[in-house]
């Protein structure tokens, strides 16, 4: 499989030293941006919904699918640093399906406990949807000289049969520790990243009728 991180076109990633207002307005642009995406997804065979249904199974196995995560934002995250005015330099990584497959990561963001990533990741191949049972999302805290502290983790269990191209809702996970147990915020609120995912039954395909 091939797998292809991009930045998303959804906003801007927070800076380093962005204001608690500017955090608030861009996690909102990020949300709009990323429910407005849906209404991109376009059927297979123009609007008759019974046609864009994938019926024949000699063709959807030999279609290059694709899935894409996007990783939009997290917040309550709690804080890792030391220090009045510190925080945690939170980062994301991501690993398809349950069988120890490599993990890809999101940038760092520094010194701050509601980041804004809206980065997107596409997993494509033959058969992938029926490969990948799930997609884990861990998060840790970046730390210069020692070892990455462990933030969380949350599952997400997939649509191994998609029957055409779409996109889920825009959403929030909750992160859970080792225990399981929910990650609380230093503000006393439960941890959470918010995550969309967006099937493609066959990508060459509509690449193809993009272009033309």
């Amino acid at each position: 499989y091939a797998l292809h991180l991009e930045k998303n076109s959804m906003g801007a990633k927070s800076s380093k030293n962005t204001k608690a207002s500017s955090s608030t307005a861009a996690a909102s642009v990020a949300t709009q941006q990323a429910q407005a995406d849906d209404e991109k997804t376009v059927p297979i065979h123009g609007s008759n919904s019974k046609q864009a249904m994938a019926t024949d199974d000699e063709k959807t196995s030999s279609s290059v699918q694709r899935m894409t995560v996007y990783v939009v934002q997290a917040r309550n995250l709690p804080k890792y640093d030391v220090g009045p005015t510190a925080a945690s330099d939170p980062y994301v990584t991501l690993k398809f399906g349950s069988k120890g497959n490599a993990a890809y990561k999101t940038s760092t963001i520094r010194r701050d406990l509601n980041p804004v990533w809206n980065e997107s990741f596409q997993l494509e191949g033959g058969g992938i949807f029926a490969d990948c049972d799930c997609i884990t999302f861990e998060v840790f805290d970046w730390d210069r000289v020692s070892k990455d502290d462990f933030m969380g983790r949350c599952t997400l269990s997939t649509d191994q049969a998609p029957q055409a191209h779409y996109s889920t809702p825009v959403m929030w996970l909750q992160l859970v520790d080792d225990k399981g147990n929910p990650v609380k915020g230093k503000n006393g609120k439960i941890a959470e990243i918010q995550i969309k995912v967006k099937y493609t039954l066959d990508a060459e395909d509509l690449n193809t009728r993009y272009f033309t």
